[in-house]
């Protein structure tokens, strides 16, 4: 009996007590590209990760090819996967031979010369391997910049990563920096968020992140004190004209963005104002919080984002369209 006979013949007995909720519509939460080398099935339990979490994606090498890139997107866009891991593995076959060397070998083998594959991509080094993989995922404009794309290498003699950074990448401490905002009604304050001032929705319903620029807002309903909390309670501004703390955000053209929002239904309290270093204006959210949205226009007295281009003192400077 063949190994796929026998397959068969034992598919009709297991499946005997297969448990119907296996069959509901998937709802991963990371993907994962790793080798097809049978030493990396069921990667998922040495990650402490349930099967329902990941999608998983195969092939010889943990290439990021044209199908690796299609599953990617895919994954991250319809089924909702949030972040990313490459993980390629120590002792890779793919490391034995070349390219060229493996075409010469098929070539004698068979003697013909198909146009596919292309390539076998093969390599010499696990690690820069990864890297080339990290750099074609992050750099594809259907994978969404806020989806986390990190590379690892798995030891397979003793089960454990090793994470891979990119070039000039540092192992620090991993931080992110969130606001959060109480809301008595978390669906209108995510459509706020989104449809206002073009945030993605990253996790959600409640609580709901939204990445919003280079941060994320935290949008959850109030409540009383907690162990953790023991003498502070969560809810909106009993007063919205009295304010202690506000988000920030600088922008480039602030009249553009006046204008856009103010089409989109956000309420300002006034039109944009020159101050000394700066044009500003306030906006509020459906909760009542207040929202600053500024441009520099004198970098000597206010902050002008890296990256941005250069302005000279009291002159107003924009960016392009």
């Amino acid at each position: 009996m063949s190994i796929i006979d026998a397959a068969l013949s034992a598919n009709a007995t297991i499946a005997d007590g297969f448990d119907p909720a296996r069959g509901q519509p998937p709802a991963p939460k990371i993907a994962i590209v790793t080798c097809a080398d049978p030493r990396l099935s069921n990667i998922e339990r040495m990650l402490g990760l349930a099967e329902g979490d990941v999608d998983m994606i195969r092939n010889f090498g943990t290439v990021i090819d044209d199908d690796a890139v299609r599953s990617l997107v895919l994954s991250t866009r319809l089924l909702g996967t949030r972040e990313i891991m490459i993980i390629n593995h120590t002792d890779c076959g793919m490391l034995r031979f070349t390219d060229g060397e493996m075409e010469d070998r098929l070539r004698k083998a068979t003697g013909q010369t198909p146009l596919a594959p292309a390539r076998f991509y093969s390599f010499t080094d696990v690690e820069e391997n990864t890297r080339e993989q990290m750099q074609k995922a992050r750099s594809h404009p259907w994978i969404a910049p806020e989806v986390p794309v990190r590379g690892f290498v798995y030891d397979v003699k003793t089960g454990r990563l090793s994470e891979v950074f990119a070039d000039g990448e540092q192992p620090a401490e991993r931080m992110v920096v969130t606001h959060f905002i109480v809301s008595d009604d978390v669906e209108r304050s995510r459509r706020f968020y989104t449809e206002v001032l073009g945030g993605t929705v990253v996790f959600g319903p409640e609580p709901t992140n939204i990445a919003l620029a280079n941060s994320f807002i935290i949008i959850n309903v109030g409540g009383g004190p907690t162990d953790d909390k023991p003498t502070v309670t969560l809810e909106t501004p009993r007063d919205p004209d009295r304010v202690s703390s506000f988000v920030n955000i600088r922008v480039a053209d602030i009249h553009a963005v006046y204008a856009e929002w103010i089409a989109r239904g956000a309420q300002f309290l006034t039109p944009p104002k020159q101050h000394e270093y700066e044009i500003r204006c306030y906006i509020r959210d459906p909760d009542g919080y207040i929202i600053e949205v500024g441009q520099t226009t004198n970098p000597q007295g206010d902050w002008w984002p890296a990256g941005w281009p250069p302005i000279e003192p009291g002159r107003v400077r924009t960016l392009a369209p």
